[in-house]
């Protein structure tokens, strides 16, 4: 899958930009601009603090609000890289007129012009996922209006709801090969309870990032499983 690492680096934000939704303590504070610099470079960090200071929320604040800002710093750097290639296009093509080393000017010229396609066919794969969630959450919108219709039809008929086969409509298109598809980054929240999963997307709800984050809680086989019915 194509993927692009920024050049530039991101500083941690002060602690009002992270989305939480409360005044937070300054143990929270901490917390949040330490694991926000070592996501942004790479490093394992290992935290502890005291029970009951907002664990949970402090780390979805700190790793969704990086994520904001690295998708947001990807796509500004790829269009400001766009547009430096496309001049130093232009000016090699003005000094190869009248260039004595043709061979060398048509070198560089051939280097940056792969350049640039990589470049733009990064961004068409970025616009067409971007365009892609659109279409998924407008799926999901209308098959919640439909829903919605649904109850309300079986309730005047005095019959009870049923599941409708439209909450899990899938789109007929082809899928993309992995080549045509751009690698956007993913941060997974283990934990060693199905309860403390169930707290996080709880926790996720009460913060600012609920309204463009997309998330699933993916339980254990053995939490799922139907049991066997002994003979």
């Amino acid at each position: 899958m194509a993927h692009y690492t920024p050049k530039e680096r991101l500083a941690s934000p002060p602690v009002e930009e992270f989305g939480f939704p409360y005044p937070p303590y300054l143990i929270q504070g901490q917390l949040m601009q330490e694991l926000f610099q070592v996501l942004e470079l790479g490093k394992v960090g290992i935290f502890e603090s005291p029970t009951g200071t907002g664990k949970s929320l402090t780390l979805t604040c700190a790793a969704l609000t990086w994520l904001a800002q690295h998708e947001a710093l990807v796509e500004r750097e790829l269009l400001q890289r766009i547009g430096q290639v496309e001049k130093e296009l232009a000016k090699l093509d003005k000094e190869s007129e009248q260039a004595t080393d043709w061979l060398g000017v048509q070198g560089r010229f051939q280097v940056q012009r792969e350049e640039l396609r990589q470049l733009k066919h990064l961004m068409e794969l970025l616009e067409k996922r971007e365009q892609q969630l659109k279409e998924i959450k407008d799926r999901v919108k209308q098959n919640k209006r439909r829903r919605v219709k649904q109850v309300q039809q079986l309730r005047e008929k005095d019959m009870s709801s049923s599941d409708s086969d439209s909450d899990h409509e899938t789109s007929d298109k082809p899928e993309d090969s992995p080549e045509d598809r751009y690698r956007s980054v993913q941060i997974f929240f283990c934990s060693r309870t199905h309860s403390q999963l169930a707290q996080i997307v709880s926790e996720l709800r009460k913060t600012s990032h609920h309204c463009w984050v997309r998330c699933i809680s993916l339980g254990s086989r053995s939490s799922v499983r139907i049991p066997k019915c002994e003979p």
